[in-house]
């Protein structure tokens, strides 16, 4: 269950990459703008503007979930044993969630993870980055904005530098009443997931 921890680590890795997406001017109006607002958030240190911006407990639920099936898918886990990590996942996701949102704060406003917890998941709030190489890892660009009403979707193109290679992350997004945005959830998270592991493989 170590190494499954460790490949859940990576959601919360992949919020704070996303904090580093602006760098571009966008109207207020436009989701890109409230991409800008979340990096500003990071470099105030202002976690409330943050969490206007950012749904972390939803961001880290979802994400929990698909990671969990491409742990499962990537390590060929069926039958009996697929039962049984779906029933610790399930004991285990609210404990996770609570500790990498925790670490995600104190990241915001502090600009590093010292929290040493861990014991009930297997992994330590301070791997969440250490283990995904996430200093490695950035957002060269907004790829694509795909607008609909009141949600949208915003393609980012992370770079990882350890493998050498790009992957398009979709992160979709609501609108608030005052016209800017909120991030809500990563909706194509499974499919990149899947292809970081594939890259890994052939690297």
């Amino acid at each position: 269950m170590k190494d499954y921890m460790k490949t859940i680590a990576l959601l919360s890795a992949i919020i704070f990459v996303m904090a580093c997406a602006g760098g571009v001017r966008y109207y207020k109006s436009t989701p890109g703008y409230s991409m800008g607002l979340v990096e500003q958030s990071v470099k105030t240190h202002d976690w409330d503007r943050f969490c206007t911006h950012v749904d972390t407990e939803r961001l880290l639920s979802q994400g929990f979930d698909d990671t969990m099936e491409v742990f499962m898918e990537e390590y060929n886990v069926n039958g009996d044993m697929k039962v049984l990590a779906r029933g610790l996942s399930t004991l285990m996701k609210p404990v996770f969630i609570s500790e990498a949102r925790a670490s995600m704060k104190e990241w915001v406003e502090t600009g590093k993870v010292t929290r040493d917890e861990g014991k009930e998941t297997g992994v330590s709030p301070k791997d969440l980055t250490r283990e995904v190489n996430i200093d490695e890892c950035s957002i060269s660009k907004i790829a694509y904005t795909k607008r609909d009403g009141d949600k949208a979707v915003v393609g980012l193109i992370v770079h990882d530098g350890q493998l050498n290679k790009d992957f398009t992350l979709d992160a979709k997004m609501e609108q608030l009443g005052d016209g800017t945005w909120k991030i809500v959830e990563l909706s194509n998270l499974s499919e990149y997931l899947r292809e970081v592991y594939k890259a890994a493989k052939e690297s």
